[in-house]
């Protein structure tokens, strides 16, 4: 009877031990996510009018990735499919928006509700799919996502994912499309780019597109047939929801 009290009090033990160095390895992968200088603001200002932007191919990968093996939009009808929550939103002004590897944290208020359960004010967290981490300078803009500005609207279409230590709230969203999911709530539209600034192919020395130039810009496009699908998704998108 001894020896098993003493058995069950080392198994008991060794448990602990064993959750105890799986939280410390979690935690620290947390933390090895954060770069030295995590606020988007002050990359801005590292850089300042020398910061030139790329549009990046996202590495997809099916094993593991929220976004799937591809571009989950092949119609119109696929941005109200696919999304958890549909919202017209404006970033919070005064929340310091965060790098992670591969995307940046931003938070926006919620102007109009059209699709989920969130609410006229409320404020949630999204995961904008720009890298700042990788080259640096240039900011990769994966797929043509550019980040949202100070004092815009925008219309989003966002899938939910539980929230892991990023947030305040139960879940934290991000894009349904990495190129289609975006847009500015206006009448506008934007230009197709040259992929010689800022495409793939094009070497560094050409790359002479800023982001202090384009930054108004709610997507960046250098391939002809995306670009005649993203403006005729946006004249979908707001004869249906600019209302």
């Amino acid at each position: 009877m001894k020896k098993k009290k003493i058995l069950f009090i080392c198994i008991f033990f060794l448990c602990l031990l064993l959750a105890f160095v799986w939280a410390f390895s979690y935690g620290n992968q947390v933390k090895k996510s954060f770069k030295d200088n995590v606020e988007f603001d002050h990359y801005l200002n590292k850089y300042g009018k020398n910061l030139r932007v790329m549009n990046g191919a996202y590495p997809y990968d099916k094993e593991y990735d929220l976004y799937g093996a591809d571009e989950a939009i092949k119609k119109q009808e696929d941005l109200d499919k696919k999304s958890d929550v549909i919202v017209r939103v404006k970033l919070v002004s005064n929340f310091k928006r965060k790098i992670y590897e591969e995307c940046i944290l931003s938070k926006v208020k919620i102007i109009k509700n059209y699709k989920g359960d969130r609410k006229k004010g409320e404020e949630i967290s999204v995961f904008e799919p720009v890298n700042c981490t990788g080259m640096g300078n240039p900011m990769l803009c994966w797929e043509g996502y550019t980040p949202m500005q100070q004092g815009e609207e925008y219309l989003l279409f966002l899938k939910s994912i539980k929230d892991s230590h990023f947030g305040n709230g139960r879940y934290i969203y991000l894009p349904v499309s990495l190129t289609y999911a975006k847009y500015r709530a206006d009448y506008g539209f934007p230009k197709l780019c040259s992929a010689k600034q800022i495409g793939e192919e094009s070497k560094v020395e050409d790359r002479k597109m800023k982001y202090v130039n384009i930054k108004d810009q709610e997507v960046l496009i250098c391939d002809k047939e995306i670009y005649k699908d993203y403006i005729n998704y946006k004249k979908y998108v707001i004869l249906k929801y600019k209302k």
